[in-house]
């Protein structure tokens, strides 16, 4: 995995932490306690799964996910190549970006 891939996915997870406890109150952290917390993925005891997945359509392929979310699809290098290798296993698939001409713009005309 390169360097700038490892960056992403810190990155990625910094925003999943802060939503599971980093700044929560006590009484919260309780109610939904941690099963697992590693570099790549946060799990909680009752159910819910935050994994951050390296860039690359066949690196995905190694994940069977149930919601793939895209942050700035436009602007991935790989973005549409990703997107089509998630879309055979039936996970509900989320891409958010700002406005950019190319394949995400194509989708959006659809």
């Amino acid at each position: 995995m390169k360097s700038s891939e490892l960056a992403e996915i810190d990155y990625t997870l910094k925003d999943a932490r802060c939503a599971e406890g980093d700044n929560q109150e006590p009484w919260l952290k309780q109610r939904h306690p941690l099963m697992r917390r590693s570099a790549f993925t946060i799990a909680w005891e009752g159910g819910g799964e935050v994994s951050s997945i390296p860039s690359g359509a066949d690196k995905i392929r190694a994940f069977h996910p149930t919601t793939y979310v895209q942050d700035e699809a436009a602007w991935l290098p790989e973005g549409e190549d990703c997107l089509n290798s998630v879309r055979p296993s039936g996970a509900r698939i989320i891409a958010i970006s700002s406005a950019r001409a190319g394949w995400f713009a194509d989708q959006c005309q659809l």
